[in-house]
């Protein structure tokens, strides 16, 4: 099983190896960037297999502020993928890498209450960059004549302001709860693993 996973990941990865060389045309250097940080497209047939892969990426991350920060990665992945679709004027694409943008930023808000006070703010920093790169895309494209809501930029900038408040206003989880051991409460009782 671990071999067949192992031959998956090399496919996954060569692929966005491949998808990173493609030029895309009349990019600029932030597109560039944005390509760079892609991976591969809503428009690959991989797609739904490195949905599934960040999945299971997400549901191994150790501790809320792990899923945090993994779920916060995939968004702005996705959110590049948008970017370079709107450019590519590939209107469903781009739909398909703002939804699973929008999941991502659902996923740092249902992991909020586990963080600890160190890492509530470290959240709400990464979340606040964000941000500030979605409203960068939105002013992008009303420069270039797209109206805002188009293309749920716009519903991603709210998704994420939502998200981004609900952190701020978590209680943060007192350090040292949630910490367990490996000793089994039973061996607790009995004295193992006691000082």
């Amino acid at each position: 099983m671990k071999l067949v996973i192992a031959i998956i990941m090399m496919v996954v990865m060569s692929t966005a190896a491949i998808a990173l060389d493609a030029t895309v045309p009349g990019t600029d250097v932030d597109d560039a960037q944005a390509v760079t940080d892609a991976g591969i497209l809503p428009t690959s047939p991989l797609y739904g297999l490195d949905i599934a892969f960040e999945k299971i990426s997400l549901a191994l991350a150790g501790n809320d502020y792990s899923r945090a920060q993994t779920a916060l990665e995939q968004a702005q992945e996705h959110l590049a993928e948008a970017r370079i679709m709107a450019k590519q004027d590939k209107l469903e694409a781009r739909d398909k890498a703002l939804k699973e943008h929008d999941d991502r930023i659902a996923d740092v808000d249902a992991h909020k209450n586990g963080l600890s006070e160190e890492h509530r703010a470290q959240v709400e920093e990464m979340m606040s960059k964000h941000l500030d790169v979605l409203r960068n895309v939105q002013a992008k494209l009303e420069v270039k004549g797209v109206p805002a809501a188009t293309g749920g930029v716009q519903n991603a900038i709210e998704n994420s302001q939502k998200a981004l408040n609900n952190v701020k206003d978590a209680k943060a989880k007192p350090e040292g709860v949630g910490i367990t051991s490996n000793i089994p409460p039973a061996a607790m009782v009995h004295g193992y693993g006691s000082s």
